[in-house]
C-alpha cells in the first residue's frame, strides 16, 4: 500500500501544513493535484475551526479542491468534526473534486450513516481505493441531492 506522504515523490513541493493542538494533530498537504489530510486525536468545536481554515486555504491550491482524509488516528468526532468535511465537500464539489474518506473509525462510520452523509462522503479501506475514486471524479462535480427550490 502507497502512504501518502508530505514531501514525499508525488507530494507537490512547497506546500505542507502541520499544525497540532492539545487534543488534535492534523498534517495537510498537496499530492497529485490534490489536497491530503492526516488527522489524529480529537477533532471537536475546539480545532474544527483552525482545520476548516487550513483546508481551504490548501483546498484553493489544489487543481480540483478534491480532499482525500485518512482518519485511523482519528479518536472523536463531534458535530463540528462534521462541518469540516462537509463544507471541504461544498468547496471540492465547487471546483469540479471531492472528498474521500480512508482509514474511517467505527464510531465517525455509525455517525455518518446515522446522518445520512455516508452517501455523501464515501469511505474507504486503502488509500489507493480513496485516490483512484478522487482522481476518477475529476472535472466531474457530483450534482446536489435536491436543485429545486419551493
Amino acid at each position: 500500500m502507497t502512504e501518502p506522504s508530505p514531501g514525499g515523490a508525488r507530494a507537490r513541493p512547497g506546500y505542507s501544513r502541520r499544525f497540532p493542538s492539545s487534543l488534535l494533530s492534523a498534517e495537510i498537504w498537496l499530492e497529485r493535484g490534490l489536497v491530503a489530510a492526516r488527522l489524529g486525536g480529537e477533532l471537536d468545536i475546539y480545532s474544527a475551526a483552525d482545520l476548516g481554515a487550513a483546508l481551504g486555504e490548501a483546498q484553493r491550491e489544489a487543481d480540483r479542491g478534491s480532499v482525500l482524509f485518512l482518519l485511523e488516528a482519528l479518536t472523536f468526532a463531534d458535530s463540528s468534526a462534521l462541518g469540516v468535511f462537509v463544507g471541504a465537500l461544498k468547496r471540492a464539489r465547487a471546483a469540479g473534486g471531492g472528498v474521500a474518506l480512508v482509514g474511517v473509525p467505527e464510531f465517525l462510520l455509525k455517525t455518518l450513516r446515522v446522518t445520512g452523509l455516508a452517501t455523501h462522503l464515501p469511505a474507504f479501506a486503502t488509500v489507493e481505493e480513496g485516490w483512484d475514486r478522487l482522481e476518477t471524479a475529476s472535472g466531474r462535480a457530483e450534482a446536489p441531492e435536491n436543485t429545486h427550490t419551493q
